[in-house]
């Protein structure tokens, strides 16, 4: 899995200056438990991805909820490369919830064409991340947390990320931006950045 320096993303998309600082701490917190999880034996590297996956999914639903409440809230302003016929359908929704900003991105082809595979992924890390409650109430499969949260869906989370930080810094950028730019650890092969996960 090609992972070369890191990269540098700007949080000019986001609404809420705030909610761009916190974005940028939840990801300093990312990078300190892939440090921690390095020094680790492999076989006890596991320990980790749970906590990893939770937090890099945290921070794609903090992205998408900024994008989505631009386009509902920021009327005068407007979203580049949105229309405002587009944008009237999201305006009247009084949904909310992941699932519901991740069919908005979808429905708006914010990530890419509405067939782009990492909407479904988008949505099968929901579900990991609804696994924060040991219980596991809904049943979700598999029910080890050991066998949820593998090496490869921390993987497929991280591409996420870099996929979802790419579109919004370079697409739907404000001409203003008061956050610091974030840095990610990794940088995926231009392959393995394929939404095609």
């Amino acid at each position: 899995m090609g992972e070369s320096k890191g990269r540098t993303f700007s949080t000019s998309f986001v609404r809420d200056y705030k909610t761009g600082d916190n974005i940028g701490l939840n990801i300093q917190s990312i990078c300190a438990l892939r440090k921690a999880r390095e020094t680790f034996p492999s076989g006890e590297k596991w320990k980790f991805n749970k906590p990893i996956v939770l937090m890099i999914v945290g921070v794609i639903e903090a992205c998408l909820f900024e994008i989505v409440a631009r386009a509902r809230f920021n009327t005068r302003e407007g979203v580049p490369n949105i229309t405002q016929k587009q944008l009237a359908g999201v305006q009247r929704s009084k949904k909310g919830g992941f699932d519901f900003l991740v069919q908005t991105c979808k429905q708006l082809k914010i990530l890419g064409p509405i067939h782009s595979e990492i909407y479904p992924i988008l949505l099968e890390l929901a579900r990991l991340r609804d696994r924060i409650h040991i219980q596991n109430e809904h049943r979700f499969q598999p029910r080890c947390e050991r066998k949820a949260f593998t090496d490869e869906r921390v993987f497929r989370a991280e591409k996420c990320l870099e996929i979802v930080l790419a579109h919004l810094s370079t697409n739907y950028g404000r001409p203003a931006c008061y956050a610091e730019p974030v840095d990610l650890p990794w940088q995926h092969t231009e392959a393995d950045i394929n939404p095609s996960l």
